[in-house]
């Protein structure tokens, strides 16, 4: 019902994890084109969602982690990808792990912001070079 009214909040709070997504793909074509940062903040409640270790779904942790993952990356939410980053690596928060978390969380931040001058070219229309 939330999908016929747009209701995006509803929506993605109530989306089932196992077909995420189609979720990140609606929130891709009807909300990204129009409001950048609600769409960060509807790509980060599903992330919280597939990070939840009570979430009822059917994906393991691994399937979870890789979701928030690519979730993470495509909104550029780099807290969600050194999140989903720690899950994959199967790395508590608890830990003393500081050279281990140092040397992922440059390579996540150096991700994160590739992916942000991605965004920045494809809505600034990247042109052509003119040929030689």
């Amino acid at each position: 019902m939330g999908l016929l009214k747009r209701d995006w909040s509803s929506v993605i709070s109530n989306w089932p994890l196992e077909d995420w997504s189609t979720a990140v793909a609606l929130l891709v074509n009807y909300v990204w084109v129009s409001d950048s940062a609600l769409f960060r903040r509807f790509c980060g409640v599903l992330i919280n969602r597939l990070l939840d270790p009570l979430s009822e779904c059917s994906l393991t942790a691994e399937e979870q982690g890789a979701a928030a993952w690519a979730c993470s990356v495509i909104s550029t939410d780099l807290n969600g990808m050194v999140r989903a980053w720690c899950r994959l690596c199967d790395v508590k928060g608890t830990e003393q792990r500081g050279e281990t978390l140092l040397v992922r969380n440059y390579s996540v931040l150096l991700i994160s912001n590739t992916c942000v001058c991605m965004r920045s070219l494809w809505r600034g229309g990247v042109t052509k070079p003119e040929s030689v």
